[in-house]
């Protein structure tokens, strides 16, 4: 970065810090001495049908990789269970393991992981959030141009 684009964003940063009362709205929250309670779960990599059996980098990941539906199963039915109960879910980060596919009409005529994926999670009793991981969106065979 050059002197001219730092100073440049420096002043608009600046800027924007002296104009926060025309834009901004400030919002008071209640402190309060409740608890909340969320659960976290992260790497489910679902799979499906179509998943190439043995196609990870050694026999732990391998045999593992095919547990992924029960365990998120078992995941949500224990947290589904918990008292107190749970308020919100956030599932972190490789929701579902890859791509099947890259024709887009795949999806719309096959049963993926993304189905199972998602009639898994519509099993929660509470919302839930999800934050993609690279293996939800890194499609390596798609050119990114």
């Amino acid at each position: 970065m050059d002197r001219r684009r730092f100073v440049s964003l420096a002043g608009a940063s600046l800027g924007s810090l002296l104009t926060q009362r025309l834009w901004a709205e400030q919002v008071r929250m209640a402190v309060s001495l409740d608890k909340f309670y969320f659960a976290l779960v992260a790497d489910t990599h679902i799979i499906d049908d179509y998943y190439v059996k043995g196609s990870e980098n050694g026999a732990e990941d391998n045999e593992s990789i095919l547990l992924t539906t029960p365990r998120l199963t078992s995941a949500r039915d224990l947290i589904n269970s918990l008292n107190p109960a749970i308020e919100q879910v956030f599932l972190i980060g490789d929701y579902f393991h890859n791509y099947p596919s890259t024709d887009y009409d795949f999806y719309f005529k096959n049963n993926t992981r993304l189905d199972n994926a998602k009639t898994i999670t519509d099993g929660f009793k509470m919302p839930v959030h999800l934050g993609f991981g690279n293996h939800d969106y890194d499609v390596r065979r798609v050119s990114r141009r």
